[in-house]
């Protein structure tokens, strides 16, 4: 029986005596047993896929298969009708639902456009009142300084002219 040597190492770990001179490990040697323990982390069985799923039954034949086609058949068309009468009933029924909020909208909109006309006819109204007055004194002011020119213009034409009837 061989028996290999056990060396301690630096670290006082044991090591294989076959290994390299000084416990120092080659770079392919890491790279061996990277390698190896990352295909460890996979598994070696690719996994297979699902079976497929079983063959449909046979339907029967005969009466039994007409009358349970028959009768799908009934129901499959009975189904559509009411599902085509439910879907015209949601249809008027949103229709309506949509005339009513368009008719209060339009309402709404109405009263708010004619609430904003008289707010709006009242300002304008106030502007107006207010231009009229300011005008009214601008005329009096030009009246009052062509009367005062005419006064200060008969004063020195007074003065220079002679005071009384002479």
């Amino acid at each position: 029986m061989d028996s290999v040597e056990k060396n301690k190492g630096p670290l006082g770990d044991e090591e294989d005596g076959g290994g390299p001179a000084g416990g120092i490990v080659e770079p392919e040697e890491l790279v061996a047993e990277e390698f190896d323990e990352a295909l460890a982390e996979y598994p070696s069985e690719v996994p297979t896929p699902a079976p497929p799923p079983p063959p449909p039954k046979k339907k029967p034949r005969g009466i039994k298969g007409w009358v349970g086609k028959r009768a799908k058949r009934v129901v499959e068309r009975i189904y559509e009708s009411k599902a085509d009468e439910l879907e015209e009933r949601a249809k008027r029924v949103v229709s309506s639902a949509y005339q009513d909020s368009a008719e209060d909208i339009e309402e709404r909109a109405v009263r708010a456009m004619r609430r904003a006309i008289a707010l709006e006819a009242d300002r304008i109204k106030e502007v107006i009142e207010h231009s009229v007055q300011v005008k009214k004194r601008e005329v009096r002011l030009s009246l009052i300084v062509l009367l005062a020119a005419s006064i200060l213009y008969l004063i020195l034409y007074w003065s220079t002219h002679g005071g009384g009837g002479q």
